[in-house]
């Protein structure tokens, strides 16, 4: 069995809660979709800026195909929270009892380059200032 078996396996069996940003992008979406898969919590924040509700729809029946489980039973394990990361008490609701973040959420726009790095690196910081709280 590989590494990446064995950490599937553990995650199956060891339920945990994760925050992913930009959840209804495609990025976001293909990672909600590999942890509802492996029984694990989402909590996914996006304002939808340059995701779609489509893409956390066919996530999640994705899950269930590939899972076996209800399309119900998936969606207990997913709470949505439309926000922005820019705003600070989205980031405080959705970290809230997460035990991992994924950070997937981008500017809608480009900005020029050194405004668009000096955006991102506020938006981590601030990500990860509410997932040690």
């Amino acid at each position: 069995m590989t590494k990446y078996e064995q950490l599937q396996e553990h995650l199956k069996s060891n339920q945990n809660t994760w925050l992913v940003t930009g959840v209804a992008g495609f990025i976001g979406s293909n990672l909600l979709e590999k942890l509802l898969i492996l029984n694990q919590k989402v909590v996914g924040l996006d304002n939808f800026d340059t995701g779609y509700q489509h893409n956390i729809d066919q996530a999640i029946e994705d899950a269930s195909i590939a899972s076996g489980k209800d399309i119900k039973q998936l969606k207990q394990d997913f709470t949505f929270i439309e926000g922005d990361i820019r705003k600070l008490e989205d980031c405080q609701k959705a970290c809230s009892g997460v035990d991992y973040v994924l950070h997937q959420a981008a500017l809608d726009q480009f900005q020029g380059l050194l405004k668009t790095l000096l955006i991102l690196i506020k938006l981590i910081l601030m990500v990860l200032k509410y997932a040690c709280l």
